[in-house]
């Protein structure tokens, strides 16, 4: 095991920066995991923070002009792998205990499975006369904290995007959903190698595919997707004759092993070959098993 890299220059004790729960827009606090989240859902997200500037600067041998600030940000490693940064909170050179409050700002396309959310205060200026040993960077992180906090719902695994399908090549206009996907190289990323696209002139497919919406025909409209997205994706891998000679070989995350996870779902404890050869001989019962293992219509 590798030894932690340690600073060359003073800390202040954690105790100096002490920091309340994340939350929503409404004030609700966000917590370890969100419910019924889907891609089209920004969220918005500010959490209030206390620091002791006095015991930072007489810990951390800086001068009384020293001057730091307060920065937020957010990374998706396990989906997107974006990330990006709220604004800089400006301490300046206030002194005492000053409380400031942190927010991110985060598009829904751009999230996904988990966020890693990270507080940091870092050193704008060390002021006159730091010691030898005082953080004199500009941007030396002082303190850090990082929370994860996990998205759920039935879109929050899967990448969705809705578009104008009138600039799609070769899609109806009037198609309700699309699925676009590189069938011949099953090894790329979910996020990067497959994608939902929603006629965004069918409002009420859209509405659907959000996880909080209040149409009743909302469960059935997002089943039958699922189970349309599932069908093209098991039909076209087990006719692959690449994914057929190593099933199990695809990394995590990846195209391929969605699929493999797919199928062990669909007809757990069945080989593969058998699923196959369903599918080429008796495609009716083939759909009838995705149907029935992803619960349409209840």
């Amino acid at each position: 095991m590798q030894t932690p890299v340690a600073p060359t220059y003073l800390l202040p004790d954690d105790e100096t920066v002490t920091v309340d729960p994340w939350q929503d827009e409404s004030g609700t606090e966000i917590g370890e995991r969100i419910e019924h989240w889907d891609p089209f859902t920004n969220l918005e997200w500010t959490r209030a923070i206390k620091v002791n500037l006095d015991a930072i600067r007489t810990q951390c041998g800086l001068g009384e002009d020293s001057a730091f600030a307060l920065i937020a940000s957010w990374r998706a490693p396990t989906r997107t792998r974006l990330g990006g940064s709220g604004m800089a909170v400006e301490l300046g050179t206030l002194t005492g205990v000053v409380q400031a409050a942190v927010g991110v700002s985060i598009t829904g396309r751009e999230a996904g499975g988990r966020l890693d959310l990270t507080t940091r205060l870092v050193l704008r200026s060390a002021g006159s006369a730091p010691t030898a040993i005082s953080p004199r960077r500009t941007g030396a992180i002082l303190w850090t904290e990082t929370e994860r906090v996990m998205l759920e719902g039935s879109a929050a695994r899967f990448p969705t995007a809705a578009v104008d399908f009138a600039v799609l090549p070769r899609v109806p206009d009037s198609a309700n959903w699309y699925l676009d996907w590189d069938s011949h190289d099953l090894s790329h990323p979910v996020m990067g190698g497959l994608r939902l696209l929603i006629n965004r002139e069918k409002a009420r497919v859209v509405n659907a595919v959000r996880s909080s919406t209040d149409d009743p025909a909302g469960p059935l409209i997002r089943s039958i997707i699922l189970t349309d997205v599932a069908r093209q994706l098991v039909r076209t891998a087990v006719g692959d004759d690449e994914f057929m000679a190593a099933p199990d070989s695809f990394p995590d995350e990846s195209v391929g092993r969605l699929i493999r996870d797919l199928i062990a779902t669909i007809w757990p404890a069945v080989p593969i070959d058998t699923v196959r050869g369903r599918a080429l001989s008796s495609p009716a019962r083939f759909d009838a098993d995705v149907q029935a293992a992803l619960q349409v219509i209840g």
